[in-house]
């Protein structure tokens, strides 16, 4: 029942909590340990659990990702944890969201890698990961969904968790016509993934997010559409 707040500030992250349903709030002005600190998902957990990770900007280059917990309400946090960097395979990475088991030890992280960091929509390829850690966060092991053939058009992949322990992943990039969502999931904690497939063939989706459902095997997913292959956030079509 608590609730948690994230803000980014003076380059660091400062985490809130409340139990008292947002009445009153209190937390950790300066909570993280890496330069910069950006883009940060929250994930509660078992009682005063709460588990973060962000995107460390490295002066101007998103290219890392790390990750920290608190068992104390926010209070006070573990040393950060490298979940990924860039590379020579991709030299930049954008942080999707992160999904926690019940038990607290099985994490797992989308994102995705390309080696443009400028945001242009189509202009290199790129690929998709999730990162997996089954030791509460200490160590990640990423694990390839897809090769797209462009870069996504929101940046952001995104993941869900059913009851069942199935992952469910989602984006949206240009395909052959229109700018359709595609959907991968994984039966095995992340080591191979089916798919993808598009969720809108021939049409525009965008801002997706997806749920995992409360039996193994179901999601439910959400985005902003359109039904014009053509659409565009300049353009005069039906959303």
């Amino acid at each position: 029942g608590t609730l948690y707040s994230a803000d980014t500030w003076l380059g660091d992250l400062s985490i809130g909590h409340s139990t008292d349903h947002g009445e009153s709030w209190s937390g950790t002005a300066l909570s993280g340990t890496s330069p910069v600190i950006d883009r940060p998902w929250l994930v509660g957990g078992k009682k005063g659990e709460v588990f973060v990770s962000y995107q460390d900007l490295q002066c101007c280059t998103p290219s890392a990702m790390w990750f920290m917990k608190s068992t104390d309400y926010g209070q006070t946090f573990t040393p950060a944890v490298s979940i990924t960097t860039g590379d020579p395979s991709g030299l930049y990475t954008w942080e999707g969201n992160f999904v926690v088991s019940p038990s607290g030890q099985d994490l797992s992280l989308v994102y995705s890698r390309r080696q443009s960091g400028v945001v242009s929509a189509g202009a290199t390829p790129e690929t998709i990961w999730v990162t997996q850690s089954h030791d509460g966060g200490k160590t990640w092991t990423p694990h390839l969904v897809a090769t797209l053939p462009v870069e996504t058009t929101t940046i952001y992949p995104q993941i869900g968790l059913d009851a069942g322990g199935v992952q469910h992943v989602v984006w949206s990039a240009p395909g052959a016509t229109g700018n359709p969502v595609s959907y991968s999931f994984s039966r095995d904690h992340g080591l191979t993934w089916g798919g993808p497939v598009a969720l809108n063939p021939g049409k525009v989706g965008g801002a997706t997010w997806i749920v995992g459902g409360q039996k193994a095997g179901t999601a439910a997913v959400v985005w902003l559409g359109s039904p014009d292959p053509k659409a565009t956030g300049s353009t005069k079509s039906p959303w």
